[in-house]
């Protein structure tokens, strides 16, 4: 009834419309209601193909819409009923088409039609470029649902993580807040609250905040590694290592928990653990340049050079203008007596902007000098 409503006059527009939980019997009422009118009008109708053709069309997009919308927080969202309208606007021609059949003799009553339907055409004209600069971007898509629903905690929420993802932390900060007055079981909030907080170096606040996301949902597994993360950043580590290892068991397909934990075993010198745990994490996210720049660093503390070159090597194939790395690869080049393959390396990092010393430079060209003249001799 409201999508089909919308469709007549399209006021109230937004990105979505959450259910008025004020109100428990709404739904239900709606429902019945919306059942009523539709099986009336598939019965008034039932020998007119094309009618029902456009009525199932639409339903059919409705259900699915409602089925597959990410969350059950709100009723439905504009941007997936699109579709579904094009069953309506089809049997809106169909409409037009037989009120034309009817009404072309009767010029005063055609006359009246076509003003009708030119207004509704116009205000459907009108309220769309009235919307559009609702979707500029993400920040005012939230704020028109705000401003039609001020006290719908999720669109908070939302605009708090548009905000972070810009760098605007204080706004950020003022919606997650607005969202847990709205809403104090809101644990998605506390957490990214937490991590603002962590950003601004005051992790006792951080703390704070990631230990009400866990109180909320304890399976929340976001939280502990966060947690873990403001431990590690306060040097605590046992306490990081025991967050680290609750989310990679409530989660054990996050990367980011095993290559923080291997992270805490290096700071505790146990280079084997933290080459499993790089390992581990390289599984799950083979794409990453920063594992397998650690995992390679970890090598050369093992000194397993032929390995430490191999992750180096990889992590250029995903980032070939990073110049630490071809430098990095270029130590653990020499370390093997590939002086070549090391002057090559530090060439291009230093080509590249790292600050290569030239003594390093002459050293290798001295080495593969010296090893020339073996060989000629």
């Amino acid at each position: 009834i409201l999508v089909f409503s919308k469709f007549l006059l399209p006021v109230g527009i937004a990105a979505y419309h959450p259910f008025p939980e004020q109100i428990m019997m709404w739904p239900v009422i709606l429902a019945s209601m919306a059942m009523i009118f539709f099986v009336s009008v598939f019965w008034f109708f039932r020998k007119e193909k094309t009618i029902i053709s456009g009525l199932l069309f639409f339903l059919a997009g409705i259900l699915a819409a409602f089925l597959l919308r990410p969350g059950g927080h709100y009723l439905y969202s504009e941007n997936e009923i699109y579709l579904p309208y094009l069953g309506l606007y089809g049997l809106a021609g169909v409409a037009l088409y037989r009120l034309y059949g009817l009404l072309h003799r009767k010029k005063v009553f055609l006359i009246a039609a076509l003003i009708m339907v030119s207004a509704w055409m116009l205000w459907l004209g009108k309220t769309s470029i009235e919307r559009l600069a609702d979707w500029h971007d993400s920040g005012r898509v939230w704020s028109r649902v705000i401003t039609l629903y001020p006290d719908d905690h999720y669109a908070y929420f939302l605009r708090g993580d548009y905000w972070a993802m810009n760098g605007d932390f204080g706004k950020a900060k003022f919606d997650y807040n607005q969202c847990i007055r709205k809403n104090d079981l809101a644990y998605q909030a506390f957490n990214n609250l937490g991590l603002i907080y962590l950003g601004e170096k005051a992790p006792m606040l951080a703390l704070d905040e990631f230990n009400r996301a866990i109180e909320i949902n304890s399976s929340f597994y976001k939280a502990y590694l966060n947690k873990g993360l403001t431990y590690m950043r306060i040097g605590r580590n046992d306490l990081a290592l025991e967050n680290m290892n609750m989310a990679v068991e409530l989660n054990p397909d996050e990367p980011l928990a095993y290559f923080n934990r291997a992270l805490i075993y290096e700071r505790k010198d146990a280079f084997e653990k933290a080459i499993a745990e790089y390992t581990k994490a390289i599984r799950l996210d083979p794409y990453r340049f920063t594992f397998y720049k650690n995992r390679g660093k970890a090598y050369v503390f093992k000194q397993r050079f032929p390995n430490a070159e191999l992750d180096y090597s990889k992590a250029l194939d995903l980032d070939p203008s990073n110049a630490e790395m071809w430098f990095r690869r270029s130590l653990v080049r020499v370390s093997q007596d590939n002086f070549e393959g090391g002057l090559k390396d530090a060439f291009i990092a230093q080509k590249l902007g790292y600050p290569v010393e030239e003594e390093y430079i002459k050293g290798l060209t001295v080495q593969i000098l010296e090893a020339d003249s073996v060989i000629l001799e």
